[in-house]
Formats: C-alpha cells, sequence, structure tokens
C-alpha cells in the first residue's frame, strides 16, 4: 500500500516496476475502474465533442465553401453568418466548459500542471472567440479566418483525446502524439 492515505491506484501509479501493468489483477482492476467510474462520462463529452466538430464543419461548408457573391465593384461580399449553426457551437461549448470549471475548480492549482488541461482552455476560449469573430468581425475577415483555423487545429488535437478513450485507437493515437 501507499503511504498516502493507504490508496492502491496511488501506489501501482507511483510504482517504479511496469511490469505490474501487465499483471492479471491490475489490469481487471483498471478496467473496473473505468467501466464503473470514467467511462460513461468521458463518452458523454466525446459526443458533445464530436457534434461540435460535425456542426462546425457544417458552418465551414456553408460559409466559407459555398460560390463567392460579389458587389457591383467586383468586391467579395462576406457572407452572413449562421446563427442557428453559432449558437448550437456555443452550446456545445457548455459541457467542456462545466466540466473543466469544475475540475479547476476541484484541483486548485494542480489544473494546470496537466499539459491537456492548457488544450482544453484554448479550445473553449477560442470556440467562443471565434463565435465572437464570425458574429462581429464578419465572416471572411482575416481575424476571422486566422480564429477558425486555430479552432479547427485545437479540434483536432481534441478529437486525438477522445479517440484516445477507444482501446483499438489508444496505440494509434499515441503514436502521432
Amino acid at each position: 500500500m501507499s503511504e498516502d492515505n493507504g490508496q492502491l491506484m496511488n501506489a501501482i501509479a507511483g510504482s517504479e516496476e511496469l511490469e505490474i501493468f501487465k499483471t492479471d489483477l491490475i489490469k481487471d482492476l483498471i478496467d473496473y475502474k473505468w467501466n464503473t467510474y470514467a467511462q460513461a462520462q468521458h463518452r458523454f463529452g466525446a459526443i458533445v465533442h464530436m457534434t461540435y466538430v460535425v456542426v462546425l464543419m457544417s458552418y465551414i461548408s456553408k460559409i466559407f465553401l459555398q460560390e463567392s457573391n460579389y458587389d457591383a465593384q467586383g468586391i467579395r461580399i462576406n457572407p452572413d453568418p449562421d446563427n442557428f449553426l453559432l449558437v448550437i457551437i456555443m452550446g456545445c461549448l457548455v459541457y467542456p466548459l462545466l466540466y473543466d470549471g469544475t475540475q479547476m475548480l476541484k484541483q486548485g492549482a494542480d489544473y494546470l500542471s496537466d499539459s491537456w488541461n492548457y488544450l482544453d482552455m484554448i479550445h473553449i476560449s477560442l470556440g467562443y472567440y471565434n463565435v465572437y469573430c464570425q458574429w462581429s468581425q464578419g465572416t471572411w475577415e482575416l481575424k476571422s479566418k486566422i480564429t477558425m483555423i486555430v479552432v479547427i487545429l485545437v479540434c483536432l488535437m481534441k478529437t486525438f483525446f477522445f479517440m484516445r478513450i477507444v482501446k483499438s485507437f489508444s496505440y494509434i493515437v499515441t503514436m502521432i502524439i
């Protein structure tokens, strides 16, 4: 047992012996804890994220891949933002905001020790900033485009994070990262 609170999982995590993770008992314990406590919550987060990605793809397709409109002087006209899709995008960001906000409150300064949490903060803040830019700056303005590009890159990294929860993808994602 570990010296800090007698927690078996802390003792295993702090062990220098990596062979311990190959034992059937430890594999079963980790699988049990995953299936009992974490799987449903992470799957729900993955569903919300995939919804976000699909809606973002729909928005990009509608705004950036449609034919360009020009005024009489030949200047390209910004298409109006799709308010319905932007509201759905904002709604999809509520769950990560609540989840990471709760995690931040519970962990305090330790929250910042995990690099994935920085990605989460960037994902949430840039997601809302993207919606703001689409509404206030214009859909094809440089600031909106750059923000959208960064949002897409962060979404890709978050998608890799959620792919790790599926065992068959875990090794592939680890190699990519």
